[in-house]
């Protein structure tokens, strides 16, 4: 059980950092918010919540990694952990 409560914890800490990094890795990138949307396949609500710092779950590590694949950064890079 702590194990579980650890790692969505973790999950919660990187989707923060995320949140805080992604619109200024997405200007470096070049990349839309459509594009980002076409390129990783996650839905449009999802991303939108993402750039604007209001998500309120925690990203998984198959979208948090498609997302840092789409943006040319490493996971450290996208969630600054």
């Amino acid at each position: 059980m702590a194990l579980t409560k650890s790692v969505a914890i973790a999950q919660r800490v990187a989707t923060v950092g995320l949140m805080e990094r992604l619109p200024a890795l997405m200007q470096s990138a070049g990349i839309s918010k459509a594009g980002l949307i076409e390129i990783t396949g996650i839905n449009q609500p999802t991303i939108y919540s993402l750039y604007k710092g209001t998500y309120e779950s925690s990203l998984s590590g198959d979208n948090m990694a498609a997302i840092a694949y789409a943006l040319g950064v490493t996971l450290s890079e996208l969630t600054g952990c």
